[in-house]
């Protein structure tokens, strides 16, 4: 910003002779100018500045504290809200009134005793409105006590939790997170994934996915959120080709990832999010509706940063502790309210509460854009990406969340290299969460069945062998990889019939059939005579039976009717 000579060179002489009295400054000039340049010459001391502030009063102190702490610089918007406004008046009004001898607010009280000054911005894209320290005066100001200590201690309260965090997972939900985002790259991998034109997934390939994730404890809402975030880290992460609207995954960059040990796949995917400009987190809350988005925006990459960093901030002043969200975000709003506004105003952003339609405008709705803002990062990514953990409403950091926001040395968990695997001499496979690779490798040649005791169940079939064929994966690999990663010997009578799939193809066949039984051979000829009766017959095993398909009993027995014959049908059970 500015020196504090040319500040005051700008000032009308009332306000000079205000400054002059409150620093027990009595310079002998003549004119507007000598009086800014003697001023400046006083001013700019360690020990006037110290004698200063000492004669603050403490919310006063408080006040210049918090400039100091914003380095110097706080959007006036902003500033006004917490420590009231500076009424406007004219040099005659200032001679008049006198503001500075019962000053009605801390801003008043910082304005006449010449510590803040009112400018402009203009670092960023549109010229922001400040109040500021003087850039020489700034640095003398911060030396004189450590304000961040001063403020720690204004603020300090009780926890309502106070507890130590008991044990917590090292990656907390993250590796709910892993899971899924492997079923996810199988799912790509195994079956057609069609985009609608948003970019999303088409409807029926999220519900075919569904029960392979990890979704206990989610409402629908959550569920949609999360599920829009995992599949749009895929497409973040670089691993899909650009072959719209069939998604196809690239395959160095998805094997690499699923090789690398859990922190390090977590750490790409944080990465990834943290980073991305594109996602924005506030559109992702359903409460609220959002209009004239031409004329407003907000910034998702500021935000998420620095709630990031107030968490940080956060878990070193409460290091042990777990926490509520109500206590966070009530801390959030006392000490860093505008995180999300760089201008400190609150009428710009034209959003409505999707139930009531009442707009949102005003710092008095903070809690319901910013607060729920807040409470939508620390249950959603911050917690599905590993960061946090929440348990019966107490927030946890786990060894993950110390990594990413702290800076502390990564958790050490191996990548699951050997075994996972545990095979069935019916042809079923288990498969442990843990073993990420294995799984995506199984289910290139095997069904998905189920989840059971912490794993994966899968099974195999001709079907699905002939997928993994297709995909260059010959039965004799097939019985490779089994043999490499199985924890147990894969049996022989399994190896053996995969390996004569491979030579002979399907031998056996076990499929849902209807059976058409007459009373007489000759009515049997009759009705095979129907062209719809014949079509819907898969093979005649008696005089008096054949084979229907089960899918067309219905079409099968109307034209039976309409020929001149009662059909009867037997109860199934």
């Amino acid at each position: 910003m500015r020196l504090l000579k040319s500040c005051l060179l700008d000032e009308p002489l009332p306000r000079l002779l205000a400054i002059a009295d409150a620093w027990d400054i009595t310079p002998e000039v003549a004119s507007t100018r000598e009086m800014a340049e003697a001023l400046a010459g006083q001013m700019l001391t360690r020990e006037a500045v110290d004698a200063a502030i000492r004669a603050l009063a403490p919310e006063a102190q408080a006040g210049l504290g918090a400039l100091v702490l914003a380095n110097g610089r706080m959007p006036a918007a902003a500033f006004e809200r917490r420590f009231g406004a500076v009424r406007p008046m004219g040099p005659g009004r200032l001679e008049r009134e006198r503001p500075w001898l019962s000053p009605a607010n801390v801003t008043e009280t910082l304005w006449y005793r010449g510590f803040i000054f009112r400018g402009f911005d203009r670092s960023v894209s549109n010229p922001v409105e400040v109040f500021y320290l003087p850039t020489d005066l700034l640095p003398i100001i911060t030396e004189i006590r450590d304000w961040r200590s001063q403020q720690a201690e204004a603020q300090a309260g009780p926890l309502t939790s106070g507890d130590v965090s008991p044990a917590v997972s090292p990656l907390g939900l993250g590796h709910h997170t892993l899971d899924d985002i492997t079923t996810l790259l199988s799912h790509i991998q195994n079956a057609s994934v069609r985009l609608q034109p948003n970019g999303r997934w088409q409807a029926r390939n999220a519900q075919a996915v569904a029960p392979m994730m990890c979704q206990a404890g989610l409402d629908d809402v959550q569920c949609r959120r999360r599920f829009a975030l995992l599949e749009h880290l895929i497409a973040r992460m670089g691993w899909l080709h650009a072959t719209h609207p069939i998604l196809r995954l690239a395959a160095r960059p998805v094997i690499e990832w699923l090789q690398q040990p859990p922190a390090a796949q977590l750490r790409a995917l944080w990465d990834a999010w943290r980073d991305d400009s594109e996602w924005n987190d506030l559109r992702q809350i359903e409460r609220l509706s959002f209009e004239m988005e031409h004329a407003w925006s907000n910034h998702p990459l500021a935000e998420r940063a620095a709630i990031c960093r107030l968490l940080a901030e956060w878990a070193q002043q409460h290091a042990g502790h777990s926490f509520t969200l109500t206590e966070f975000i009530g801390a959030v709003r006392a000490t860093h309210p505008d995180f999300a506004r760089i201008d400190g105003r609150y009428d710009t952003w034209h959003i409505r509460d999707a139930v009531t339609g009442n707009f949102l405008h005003g710092f008095e709705h903070w809690d319901d854009v910013e607060g729920a803002l807040i409470a939508s990062l620390l249950e959603g990514p911050l917690q599905w990406l590993g960061a946090i953990q929440i348990d019966h409403g107490a927030a946890h950091l786990t060894k993950f969340g110390r990594h990413v926001l702290l800076n502390e040395p990564a958790p050490q968990i191996a990548a699951h290299d050997t075994g996972g695997l545990r095979v069935e001499s019916d042809g079923e496979v288990w498969v442990s969460r843990a073993a990420r690779w294995q799984r995506f490798q199984l289910a290139r040649i095997a069904d998905w069945a189920g989840v059971e005791q912490g794993g994966h169940v899968f099974r195999l079939s001709p079907a699905s062998l002939a997928r993994g064929r297709g995909q260059g994966i010959s039965a004799l690999r097939v019985i490779a990889f089994l043999q490499r990663y199985s924890d147990t010997p894969v049996p022989a009578n399994l190896a053996r019939a995969i390996r004569q799939w491979g030579e002979r193809g399907v031998e056996a066949r076990v499929e849902t059939t209807t059976l058409l039984r007459t009373k007489e051979a000759a009515t049997l000829d009759a009705l095979l005579a129907l062209p719809a009766v014949r079509a819907a017959t898969a093979e005649r095993i008696s005089p008096t039976c054949a084979i229907v398909r089960a899918t067309e009993i219905d079409s099968l027995a109307a034209e039976i009717t309409r020929s001149g014959l009662l059909v009867e049908r037997a109860e199934q059970g």
